[in-house]
């Protein structure tokens, strides 16, 4: 707590949109349009940069949080399909 605006200030220097065209992984993104911690315009922003095979899921009414149990299993259902051993 006490390195709090430091960590802030360091933080404030990365953009993921600078590394997305880096990432080659498959990828999943659940947006909030309401999430006042990572706004939704920067998240569509690192997503478009995005070459790998992507999907994005978006709930118009909840925050950073996004739609418990309902994301969880989409989330879940995603995993299974890209996570094969």
């Amino acid at each position: 707590p006490d390195r709090e605006a430091r960590v802030c200030e360091t933080l404030s220097y990365f953009d993921p949109l600078n590394a997305a065209d880096r990432i080659v992984c498959p990828v999943h993104i659940s947006l909030g349009l309401k999430d006042s911690v990572s706004p939704a315009a920067t998240a569509f922003g690192v997503y478009n940069r995005i070459g790998s095979e992507k999907e994005v899921r978006v709930y118009p009414y909840d925050g950073h949080g996004v739609a418990g149990d309902v994301n969880e299993e989409v989330v879940i259902a995603w995993m299974q399909r890209h996570l094969k051993p």
